[in-house]
């Protein structure tokens, strides 16, 4: 655990985790809460849990740009309610942000 995003990104790819070399400017102010490294459909992927203005939580998630190969370099929202999502190619990263509220709110981090 550290609120240090860049000392989080540093643990994860030293530990052979994705890791997008860029992030939104909106997120690279906000304190990190942890991260963590699993494996989805075999697939290595990242979370960083990031800590919002208002007290709540935001994840971003990062794996291979090869699992999802259409997404656009510009971050793209969509409503799943109660849920509003982010995904966007970063590099050679696919990059989600979900965030349990709306859209507006959301594009606040972007």
């Amino acid at each position: 655990m550290s609120s240090d995003v860049a000392e989080l990104r540093e643990w994860l790819a030293a530990n052979g985790a994705p890791v997008a070399a860029e992030l939104p400017p909106a997120l690279r102010g906000l304190k990190a809460f942890g991260c963590k490294m699993l494996s989805w459909e075999g697939r290595p992927v990242s979370i960083i849990c990031l800590t919002r203005g208002d007290g709540g939580l935001i994840d971003l998630v990062m794996t291979s740009a090869s699992s999802a190969p259409a997404l656009p370099p510009e971050p793209q929202v969509v409503q799943e309610e109660p849920w509003a999502i982010a995904a966007w190619r970063a590099g050679d990263m696919a990059c989600t942000l979900p965030l349990h509220g709306d859209g507006e709110q959301l594009r606040r981090y972007l």
